[in-house]
């Protein structure tokens, strides 16, 4: 009809006949003519018209068709005239794309799978700047979902610089469903160099206002460490990964600090996280347990950057006297390592004094950390002056009640004598 009202009528009361199964057999023969109808001169008939088409795609008798809509709907993709038209095509077509992608196994499969591709990728970065923040969160993750099919990576990899940038969404749900999505992305070895690309992204995240943002951020590439062609980005973010230590919210210091422990397990990053030392030291003296004990713990993996880490150990030894049981038992194990490594032994030696009062401890958890660092530490000869000290307190656990402790005593005693009788031999 020429009339576009009459068109525009007569198409929606087609949409609501598919409803009925009776009806849709005769429908099939109409829906060639409603896929002309995308070509319609009236923004409205256009729009009306794809929502037949996708409608009709949900009942499987309709679909063959309406195979000739697929092809157009790409074209129209490029026509960028039609501001009005795209805008509608795109909300329609991420539903359709993500309910259905798992069905397009009828005819060619091959010669439309880049066209459904495309429309699904475009479709989809569309809605990430969708007003309803409901809309963002859920698109994140059908972005991340379409990681399935192999013929889809390639228009993704277009889109994660989009998807990254959602990490500074104001709804905490979208940058939850982000973190998500962006692991669920890293997954798949051909995305990753895509996400390494957007590493400076995730540093101008780490900068945010929001600490909710910052956080996030923390997260996500805590997440993407596990994958070494994103570490060997990564260097670019070290710096505000670190300034991050001495954030205001203890929520992001702890992230950060559980990131900077993850990452010095990584040799290829490891030698960037000396700069990190300072504000660790620092980490020592925070009012939260948990962070200092974290910081302790950080210390005990960077023991192989042997000159910055001497510089820590005066401020790591403060922590056995720690208000905390945790932090001071992980202290003793840290302590004992750094004595591994020869030019670390004579700074060592300043513990063993607090490591006697531990000896001394009513708390047997404690008292048994400190007979067991001191058995550790007479395997060093320059330590022995210092560990002297302690044999009076040693033999007096030879009585104790507690056969674990006074057994422990027994043979770190056992193990000086022979030790000091072979030093005297030599």
């Amino acid at each position: 009809d020429d009339e576009p009202q009459i068109r525009l009528s007569t198409i929606r009361s087609i949409s609501k006949l598919i409803d009925h199964a009776e009806f849709r057999k005769p429908i099939a023969a109409i829906l060639p003519a409603i896929v002309i109808r995308l070509k319609d001169g009236d923004q409205a008939v256009r729009s009306t018209a794809i929502g037949v088409i996708f409608k009709a795609f949900n009942h499987v008798g309709l679909r063959k068709p309406i195979e000739a809509a697929i092809p157009f709907l790409l074209a129209r993709l490029e026509d960028s005239k039609d501001e009005a038209f795209l805008a509608e095509l795109c909300k329609s077509t991420t539903t359709f794309i993500l309910q259905h992608l798992m069905e397009l196994n009828y005819g060619d499969w091959n010669i439309r799978s880049a066209a459904v591709a495309k429309i699904a990728a475009l479709s989809l970065v569309a809605e990430l700047g969708n007003g309803d923040w409901k809309a963002r969160s859920t698109t994140v993750t059908r972005i991340a979902k379409l990681t399935d099919h192999a013929k889809l990576l390639e228009p993704i990899s277009a889109a994660i610089s989009s998807l990254v940038e959602q990490f500074a969404d104001k709804d905490e749900e979208t940058r939850s469903a982000t973190v998500k999505g962006i692991a669920m992305l890293a997954a798949q070895a051909k995305l990753r160099e895509s996400i390494a690309a957007t590493i400076p992204i995730f540093a101008r995240h780490l900068s945010s206002e929001n600490q909710n943002v910052r956080w996030s951020t923390i997260m996500i590439i805590s997440k993407l460490t596990d994958h070494i062609e994103i570490r060997k980005q990564l260097s670019v973010a070290i710096p505000s990964i670190i300034m991050r230590l001495e954030d205001s919210k203890l929520q992001v210091r702890l992230a950060t600090v559980g990131l900077i422990d993850k990452l010095v397990e990584h040799a290829e990053i490891r030698n960037s996280l000396a700069t990190a030392i300072p504000s660790l030291i620092k980490l020592l003296e925070d009012k939260n347990f948990d962070v200092r004990l974290a910081a302790v713990g950080v210390f005990g993996k960077v023991e192989t950057l042997r000159k910055p880490t001497a510089a820590a150990i005066p401020a790591i030894i403060k922590r056995l006297e720690d208000r905390n049981h945790n932090v001071r038992s992980t202290t003793v194990w840290v302590v004992c390592k750094f004595a591994d490594h020869e030019e670390l032994r004579n700074p060592v030696a300043a513990a063993i004094p607090l490591l006697i009062d531990h000896i001394g401890i009513i708390d047997p958890d404690v008292r048994m950390g400190g007979v067991w660092a001191i058995g550790k530490l007479t395997d060093y000869v320059e330590l022995h002056e210092a560990i002297t000290a302690s044999l009076p307190s040693l033999r007096r656990l030879m009585a104790h009640t507690d056969p674990d402790i006074s057994s422990a005593a027994a043979g770190v005693l056992d193990d000086f004598s022979k030790r000091s009788a072979g030093e005297m031999k030599s």
